[in-house]
């Protein structure tokens, strides 16, 4: 197999492989423990900058860069866990079957989407959390067709429809690990 074709199955196998570290993580710690609570670090304020610019600018290199070594300190934090819902990884696998360009920046958006909103609210709630999540996907995702319109991918279009019809609460009420 070419070089060209073997990268883009490794970078989807370390994907996969970070997506079920980030999954045994979060649902190692009880969300309402007081350790779970605790936000010490600079570091973590950071991560919530850092979401709110790529939401802004989802295919900005350098952002992309920056996100993509938040994420790993998210997943590799013995400190800090977020709780995560079984909707986001149907949801992901559907991006990476359909072979999806963007679906890095989308994990990413979700993990520092997750971590924001524990950061900025102090909440460690499943159903909060993904709602959060996947608003910062989306909001990215409207701003990512605009400046690229291959960037377009059904299952994100059913999702941004679910939304601006108010609808993805309900969408994520449905799924019994995120209540």
């Amino acid at each position: 197999m070419p070089a060209s074709q073997t990268a883009p199955l490794l970078r989807c196998f370390a994907l996969c492989f970070a997506l079920s570290c980030a999954a045994t993580l979060g649902s190692a710690q009880t969300p309402a423990s007081p350790q779970n609570l605790a936000l010490p670090s600079d570091n973590y304020k950071e991560w919530a900058s850092l979401s709110h610019r790529l939401e802004a600018n989802p295919l900005d290199p350098q952002i992309n860069h920056d996100a993509e070594i938040a994420v790993h300190q998210i997943s590799s934090s013995p400190d800090f866990h977020t709780p995560l819902c079984s909707s986001f990884f149907t949801f992901f696998n559907k991006l990476t079957a359909d072979g999806y360009p963007y679906q890095a920046q989308i994990y990413r958006l979700y993990t520092l989407g997750s971590a924001t909103y524990r950061i900025e609210t102090g909440k460690t709630d499943a159903y909060g959390t993904n709602l959060y999540a996947f608003d910062s996907i989306l909001k990215a995702y409207s701003i990512m067709v605009h400046q690229e319109p291959n960037a377009r991918q059904r299952v994100l279009e059913d999702l941004y429809v679910t939304t601006l019809k108010g609808k993805l609460p309900d969408y994520l009420k449905k799924d019994s690990t995120c209540k």
